[in-house]
């Protein structure tokens, strides 16, 4: 009788035994499978985010690009006779913080201080140039020292007439940032050597982790 009893007692502890290891690996079974799941589905609205950023910053830049013949064809032009269209050039452009006519190597009329004479080289290292650029500077007009975006359009095979657009990144970026998903804390935009961060600022490609 008492073998019995054991033989009983041995038998339900192995069943009990063998459904928590069921249970357990039928937890984590379904625990994995959710986690791919939702990681899939996480990567997904990173992508459909970053999308959405890219298409915003496209529709940001776009009107910049629209505005590019109209601009060019104000070159060599007195600045008194100019100057009221650039100023309102920019203010129609959302996040164009200024624009300057470069003549013969010398920024000679601003949207913001009107009648000017500067050697643009000591405004902005990178120009002149005779193809157009885009990349990441500092603003040395304005507000000094911040990070902007610079767009360059030459109006002369030598590079020395051109149009200078000076874009506010931080404001660039906020936009951009409006059409991100819960998921990403932050963005960056890298032109050249250059890397805009938000909260970071500009950063150099070789300082960048990885």
């Amino acid at each position: 009788m008492q073998t019995a009893q054991k033989v009983i007692t041995t038998y339900r502890r192995k069943r009990i035994l063998v459904c928590l290891l069921v249970a357990l690996l039928t937890l984590t079974t379904t625990l994995v499978i959710r986690f791919i799941s939702q990681r899939s589905l996480n990567q997904q609205r990173v992508q459909l985010s970053t999308n959405k950023m890219v298409a915003a910053m496209d529709n940001i830049l776009r009107p910049l690009a629209a505005q590019h013949a109209t601009l060019l064809q104000l070159v060599n032009h007195p600045c008194q006779d100019v100057h009221l269209t650039l100023r309102k050039l920019a203010a129609s452009l959302q996040t164009v913080r200024s624009i300057a006519l470069v003549q013969s190597d010398l920024l000679y009329c601003s949207s913001i201080f009107g009648q000017r004479n500067i050697p643009v080289h000591q405004l902005q290292p990178a120009l002149p140039a005779n193809h157009a650029l885009l990349t990441f500077s500092y603003d040395a007009s304005l507000l000094k020292g911040t990070p902007v975006l610079i767009q360059w359009y030459p109006a002369s095979l030598s590079g020395a007439d051109g149009v200078l657009l000076v874009i506010n990144i931080e404001l660039l970026g906020e936009l951009i940032f409006n059409a991100k998903s819960p998921l990403i804390t932050g963005i960056g935009l890298s032109i050249g050597d250059k890397s805009f961060i938000s909260g970071s600022g500009l950063i150099k490609q070789e300082s960048l982790p990885g």
